[in-house]
């Protein structure tokens, strides 16, 4: 089991940061996680007035 973990920065400013994780749930396939990641900074991003960038990763959960 996955979990996307999503981290949307100001472009140029390294410090001003916003992690976000998923809420849907954990994720059966890394593919699924991945899928997840593009769905969420595509409806992260347009909500931000600075230029941004995301970044996602899947995180294995171990014991789950």
């Amino acid at each position: 089991m996955f979990k996307t973990l999503m981290l949307v920065c100001v472009i140029g400013q390294p410090n001003q940061c916003v992690l976000f994780e998923d809420t849907t749930g954990l994720k059966k396939t890394e593919a699924e996680c991945y899928a997840r990641g593009v769905e969420m900074a595509n409806a992260v991003i347009p909500l931000f007035p600075a230029p941004m960038q995301a970044h996602f990763k899947c995180e294995k959960q171990n014991g789950v």
